[in-house]
């Protein structure tokens, strides 16, 4: 004890070197007074969190200068289910409900593609709120669901940290392995040739929950989405709403998440933002002129 008293006041003192060396004391007095304490693991520091109105009133208000949500926040009529969580590389929108992501959206440029091998590393998102029981890497073991990401591993390879920041499972939905790694794969990397090209992409993609024909299931603790969407938008200019005009890209994509999307490409699955807004309840490209807004969610295909 006289040793406790004496680090503590250590940490009074003004000179650096006593407050480290009081320091060290605490520590090795903390593992010699803990049972048990052979062996010990160092967990991952919570990432930042970013919660949305449902949780701050105008708390997501920041989220709308980011730079991956450059076209608008997607919002819905009911906040109450969802909070926004801003990941560095893409922001997201998690369900208390379904306990996954909404949707995630991220801007894409060349910048962010490279030479950095494609990590394995899944891992539970620590920063979730107070309530939310973060799904373990393991959730989808042996349960024929692929972990599929929504912001793609290969959309972040500048760099080791940003493309392991793509493992987090709130990043992840139980994806039909057909399609994950078909339709769906073939339509990332068409994605990454605008961006390969020069082109800004900013890209939304995430699930449709109720598709009126299934009853919805869980596994791992998650909600599997009966269908999921993507939209994209490829602008030659900077990205900014200023920068888009009628002839730039849109894609728009409902795909099912099942076996049907065997043997299908992409582009049969096409549709509008329109549509996809009805089926989400989401207005997306809230940021672009009305004029132009209009004329870019009605447009069906390329």
């Amino acid at each position: 004890m006289a040793l406790i008293a004496q680090s503590f006041r250590s940490l009074h003192q003004p000179s650096v070197e006593k407050t480290s060396a009081a320091w060290c004391h605490l520590g090795l007095i903390a593992f010699a007074v803990l049972p048990g304490c052979a062996s010990f693991e160092l967990r991952e520091p919570r990432e930042p969190q970013v919660e949305g109105k449902a949780e701050q009133g105008e708390g997501a208000l920041p989220l709308r200068a980011s730079r991956h949500l450059a076209l608008g926040l997607p919002e819905d009529e009911d906040p109450s289910d969802e909070v926004l969580l801003d990941r560095r590389e893409f922001v997201l929108a998690y369900s208390r409900t379904h306990n996954a992501p909404n949707w995630v959206a991220w801007r894409l440029e060349a910048s962010d593609l490279g030479e950095v091998e494609r990590g394995s590393s899944f891992r539970a998102d620590l920063g979730l709120p107070p309530g939310l029981t973060p799904i373990e890497p393991d959730a989808l073991r042996k349960s024929g669901w692929d972990r599929g990401h929504l912001c793609p591993s290969e959309d972040r390879t500048a760099s080791a940290a940003a493309n392991r920041q793509t493992f987090i499972m709130s990043n992840v939905l139980p994806q039909n392995p057909t399609l994950n790694r078909g339709s769906w794969a073939r339509l990332e990397a068409d994605t990454r040739a605008f961006a390969q090209e020069g082109q800004t992409v900013q890209v939304i993609a995430g699930a449709l929950w109720q598709d009126g024909a299934t009853s919805e299931s869980r596994v791992g603790g998650m909600t599997v989405p009966p269908r999921l969407f993507k939209i994209v938008v490829a602008s030659r200019g900077d990205g900014q709403p200023e920068s888009i005009d009628e002839t730039d890209t849109v894609i728009a994509v409902i795909a099912a998440n099942s076996d049907a999307a065997k043997g299908h490409s992409w582009r049969e699955f096409q549709t509008s933002v329109d549509a996809i807004e009805e089926a989400s309840g989401y207005d997306f490209l809230a940021e672009l002129p009305d004029a132009l807004e209009t004329a870019l969610e009605a447009r069906l295909g390329q």
